[in-house]
């Protein structure tokens, strides 16, 4: 369209007002401190504590400073079972508070950094464990409040995305399974910070004056003349009256009314399509592609298991995989070769319960190759085991041990008579009375499977809990 126009016309001044500006951080030096609490969520259950924090920053830009920080606050899971002597943590971040114009004294911000834990862990009051350098990631989101340039208030969540060693809170040690049985330890406060230094915040600009201006001469309006021509804006092929979308992107593939071709009929446009063939009906992002909520490759109308946690093995129908079929998936269960048709509780290991009369064979209890030291991955089990014999505090049991016929047979009494002596003297430490506990060792004696084949002898090295 070509349009010739003749015409005159007149400006006036017009006057504007600035908005009183936020107080501004660059150049500060903040000291904070918070009050807020902190959740332990382990291998021995999960309860909520007080924690306390202090701070020392520095803004180097307006929209970034580093920060030294330094926290206390005991946990535990709210019994005698598991609890730190004594806790504390120091970390390193960078804060990143980006100045937002239209929220005025509220800055938002993202901090993270390197922080380490250090402290003690008591199981049942006896057992020790000791935290120090237990090194961590942690991701922060606040809102601060600019109260004045001295003063502001903020609120704070925290919690770890990466750690040396996961399991390390509460002293259950598993090899290379902590995302599976790792301790969580979010954190949130509210607090206060004072602020030194600076650069003052300049005052609003003065309004501006309204100057007189000349008498308006009324000026003749000159003849408009218009010519319109039929175009093609956007080059497409489809002429401008017809075309219902005039700014589509060159070499874009059009459709009759101009608009960029959708193929699947999702919403978007085939040049932005990066699954072109995506069913009727499916809800897709802004990509084109089937939505994953749970970010697990498995699309939300194929998905079973929609809200998957990050990280967790899926099956073929994205659900997490569940190895041993009990019902438990693998990144909850604790125990994950539970034989078929076994009786299991909530963590995925067998229930354990005293009963007079019965022989009941604990699986879970591990013992390093050809000695009697326990594995620290068989705590889990041993405590459960520990809380069966307090609530039954009249039964009597005794604590059997059997090997399997790889080596003489006075070796392997000798043997399963020093593991079953080690599984009576760690049920003692976690406070089960020594009168109700005995323990001896029958080495190869009355063997449960073919000792020969491996599975066989696996089974036959085993615990038994024989109740009088």
């Amino acid at each position: 369209m070509k349009l010739t126009v003749l015409a005159l016309s007149l400006g006036a001044l017009t006057s504007t007002t600035l908005a009183t500006e936020a107080p501004r951080l660059e150049g500060t030096t903040g000291i904070g401190i918070s009050v807020g609490g902190q959740r332990y969520d382990g291998s021995y259950g999960d309860n909520t504590m007080p924690y306390y924090r202090a701070h020392l920053e520095h803004h180097i830009a307006e929209d970034f400073a580093f920060r030294a920080i330094g926290g206390y606050g005991n946990i535990s899971n709210g019994s005698s079972e598991f609890r730190t002597a004594y806790f504390y943590n120091l970390g390193l971040q960078g804060v990143l508070q980006p100045r937002i114009n239209a929220l005025g004294i509220v800055r938002p911000y993202l901090a993270t950094g390197v922080s380490s834990d250090f402290g003690k862990v008591q199981s049942w009051g006896k057992r020790v464990f000791n935290l120090n350098w237990n090194v961590y990631v942690p991701v922060e989101i606040g809102v601060e409040l600019l109260v004045s340039e001295e003063l502001s208030l903020t609120a704070f969540l925290e919690n770890r995305v990466h750690s040396v060693e996961w399991d390390k809170l509460d002293g259950v040690r598993t090899g290379d399974t902590y995302f599976e049985q790792r301790d969580e330890l979010p954190r949130a406060g509210l607090g206060v910070t004072i602020h030194f230094g600076g650069t003052p915040t300049p005052p609003p600009a003065p309004d501006r004056i309204m100057l007189p201006t000349s008498p308006v001469v009324p000026v003749a309006m000159p003849l408009v003349i218009v010519v319109v021509e039929k175009s093609d804006s956007d080059k497409d092929g489809v002429l401008d009256p017809k075309d219902k979308c005039a700014n589509t992107k060159p070499g874009v593939k059009v459709d009759s009314l101009g608009c960029p071709l959708d193929a699947d009929k999702d919403g978007v446009a085939d040049h932005l399509d990066n699954c072109t063939n995506t069913p009727s009906g499916v809800q897709v992002a802004s990509n084109g592609c089937p939505i994953d909520n749970d970010a697990d490759g498995i699309a939300d109308y194929l998905d079973r298991c929609t809200n998957t946690p990050a990280g967790v093995k899926i099956d073929e129908a994205g659900c997490p995989v569940d190895g041993d079929k009990d019902g438990i998936p693998d990144y909850l269960d604790l125990c994950q070769n539970t034989p078929a048709g076994v009786k299991i509780d909530s963590s995925g290991c067998m229930e354990i319960k005293i009963i007079k009369g019965t022989k009941l064979t604990i699986d879970g209890i591990f013992f390093s190759t050809g000695e009697a030291t326990i594995d620290t991955s068989s705590a889990p089990t041993l405590s459960r085991a520990a809380k069966a014999l307090k609530l039954a505090p009249k039964a009597r049991v005794e604590i059997a041990g059997f090997t399997d016929n790889v080596g003489g047979a006075k070796a392997n009494k000798t043997l399963s008579n020093k593991r079953a002596a080690a599984v009576r003297n760690y049920l003692i430490d976690l406070g089960v009375p020594a009168k109700q506990i005995s323990s001896k060792g029958y080495g190869t004696a009355n063997p449960i499977a073919d000792n020969r084949t491996v599975e066989g002898r696996a089974k036959n090295r085993r615990i038994e809990f024989r109740v009088k």
